[in-house]
């Protein structure tokens, strides 16, 4: 609406800047009846969420949905600092106050689609904290929605805050009391726990404003594709608030931009107990956004503890040179964890999971790869196929499941998948069918098999035995 975002969304900071790299973008910020800008399967700044088109995803097969507490203090402060009208409701901008919130949220809207349905347990959308437990709403037919954390500053180790290994500790526990059974340890900043994967541009930024400098790159090695870094900031540092902050500070990062960089930051000893405590937890650790050395350093005390719970779920682990999947990913895949690469639309979606389930056909593991969305996570969404004008999704469609879907309805729109493409939760019903008739039937089923293949890795995590934390090589403070 226009109090959140500004008369025709001009004070949308992230949506405008970081979904379509233009301050001046303008669009209609009506919602229910009419939607007539949004949801679409570009922007990141509306909700891609509602219960009945969580529904929907469920009703085309979806039997696990991981949910990540998300939070990016730096974003938050700068949206509430560019709009303070849309503060009404004055939310903590910091981390953990922002993920008890939300999960004090997902709680009363589990209770909220239970009424829906007649009462405690008749819904479709259940929490769990077991792969049992998981297995059991599944066979309920319900969907098992498992809650993971994707922030920066997790355990408010920002590199401005107090973190030890006491505080870790304590708020390790009480997430895990939450319910939480994933995370990330690092995210889109460097903290006291480990570098992030770089990032050009609005991102530098939010580093800055972070972490106190810009990112430290290095030369990557020779196994690793890094990440291009633009010196300077030709249209961001020119927009009210930043560029005042930027002037304060007297700084411009300078990069070399003839070759791709990677973080100089790794694992430190803070991190290194963070990972071994989850594993002590059998909890499952998030290696996407990690630098490479964070990333090799994971897998040396995963597989050292001979532990299977390590995930890559929407591609943002570095690549190898030419695009090859980074040895890393390899590693965590014979480990026996779970990938899912980012979500793209079907005739794309082949080549991202074919890289996966060639490494795992020479494993002893399930051949099953997920799909990545990251919805409402800063995460654009597949449009309409190249081919859709001459090779249509055809509505109405039966599903694998014997269900007829026509095009989804809601309020004063309806949304066509041929024509928006996945532009919210609900058209993952429309995307699944489109997979179904266009990819090979290896891939297909590698994505229907993905549930099992998920719940299988998070039981070999529950059922690892006891073991000795392991300290890898290299370790040291990040300041």
């Amino acid at each position: 609406s226009a109090h959140l975002h500004g008369k025709d969304g001009s004070l949308d900071l992230i949506g405008n800047l970081y979904t379509f790299n233009d301050i001046n973008n303008r669009y209609d910020t009506r919602g229910w009846p009419d939607f007539p800008w949004w949801p679409n399967h570009q922007q990141m700044s509306h909700s891609g969420y509602y219960y009945k088109w969580m529904e929907r995803a469920y009703l085309s097969g979806l039997r696990i949905m991981v949910t990540n507490l998300v939070e990016n203090e730096v974003l938050c402060w700068a949206q509430s600092r560019i709009n303070p009208a849309s503060w009404i409701n004055p939310n903590s901008c910091n981390v953990m106050d922002s993920i008890r919130l939300q999960a004090q949220r997902l709680r009363e809207l589990e209770e909220y689609v239970d009424a829906q349905a007649g009462g405690p347990g008749k819904g479709f959308f259940h929490i769990v904290t077991t792969p049992q437990e998981a297995r059991e709403t599944i066979a309920e037919g319900r969907m098992a929605v498992v809650l993971g954390i994707e922030a920066s500053e997790t355990f408010n180790c920002g590199l401005n805050d107090y973190c030890t290994r006491e505080t870790i500790e304590a708020q390790l526990q009480e997430v895990y009391d939450l319910g939480v059974r994933s995370l990330y340890p690092t995210h889109k900043f460097d903290n006291q726990l480990a570098g992030s994967v770089v990032e050009s541009g609005f991102i530098n930024i939010g580093q800055l404003l972070s972490t106190g400098r810009f990112f430290e790159t290095e030369e990557c090695a020779a196994h690793t594709h890094g990440k291009p870094m633009t010196s300077g900031f030709p249209l961001i540092g020119d927009i009210p608030v930043i560029r005042e902050i930027l002037d304060a500070v007297h700084l411009n990062p300078e990069y070399d931009e003839s070759r791709p960089h990677c973080n100089q930051h790794g694992l430190s000893p803070l991190g290194s107990y963070l990972v071994n405590r989850m594993i002590d937890l059998k909890m499952m650790v998030e290696l996407d956004h990690m630098s490479d050395a964070t990333a090799t350093a994971v897998m040396d005390i995963a597989e050292a503890r001979g532990y299977s719970g390590v995930l890559s779920t929407h591609s943002w682990m570095l690549n190898a040179p030419g695009g090859a999947v980074h040895r890393n990913t390899e590693r965590l895949i014979e480990a026996g964890g779970f990938v899912a690469p980012y979500n793209s639309d079907a005739t794309d979606l082949v080549r991202r999971v074919d890289r996966y389930l060639d490494i795992l056909a020479d494993t002893e593991y399930l051949n099953g790869v997920g799909i990545g969305t990251d919805m409402s996570g800063l995460g654009g969404q597949p449009g309409p196929r190249s081919d859709v004008a001459t090779n249509p999704l055809l509505y109405p469609f039966i599903s694998e499941f014997g269900i007829e879907f026509n095009r989804q309805v809601s309020g004063n729109r309806t949304f066509d998948f041929n024509q928006d493409g996945m532009a919210h939760y609900g058209m993952l019903a429309d995307f699944i069918e489109d997979l179904r008739q266009q990819a090979p039937v290896r891939t297909y089923e590698a994505v229907m098999t993905s549930a099992e293949a998920y719940l299988q890795t998070w039981e070999r995590s529950t059922a690892a035995g006891v073991t000795e934390h392991y300290e890898p090589t290299g370790l040291k403070d990040i300041d």
